[in-house]
């Protein structure tokens, strides 16, 4: 169910993906490559979204897009993905994720602040205790709070 928004990210948290950009744009110059071995044209690529805007004419995609767009993700994980799922309708975000001890970096989520949590976020980890969490601008970075941590749910 639900729009092909809904059903192409929640493809892409299903698989793992983080994000992907259509480059849709009404020009191509030189269309000679649409039917050859290369993809460009002078300008513009020809085989790959040309002829019309994936937004109407609008420049910018409307604020209703750009919080389908905008989802909350991990852009790091210092370990591996178990689960990731982003639900829109409620802006809850779900990562869980067995920690490698061998990275010393923590796990990265970026968050839409301005889309998606106007007021702030709230963290739960479970299991209680198992990592510390900082917020930083438009995203969180959750470190385990020992090596062998486990699975941690963010």
């Amino acid at each position: 169910g639900g729009d092909i928004w809904d059903q192409v990210t929640g493809a892409c948290d299903t698989h793992g993906q983080s994000w992907a950009m259509w480059a849709y744009k009404s020009f191509c110059v030189d269309d000679a490559p649409a039917h050859g071995e290369g993809q460009c044209g002078a300008f513009g690529c020809c085989r790959t979204g040309y002829g019309g805007h994936l937004f109407g004419n609008a420049s910018i995609p409307p604020k209703d897009a750009q919080a389908k767009l905008a989802r909350t993700y991990a852009t790091a994980v210092s370990g591996e993905i178990v689960t990731s799922l982003f639900e829109p309708s409620t802006h809850v975000f779900t990562l869980t994720y067995a920690p490698n001890a061998s990275i010393p970096l923590p796990t990265e989520i970026y968050t839409s602040d301005r889309l998606h949590y106007p007021d702030g976020v709230a963290v739960d980890i479970t299991p209680i205790g198992a990592a510390k969490w900082q917020r930083v601008p438009n995203g969180l970075r959750v470190s385990p709070s020992a090596p062998d941590g486990g699975v941690i749910t963010a």
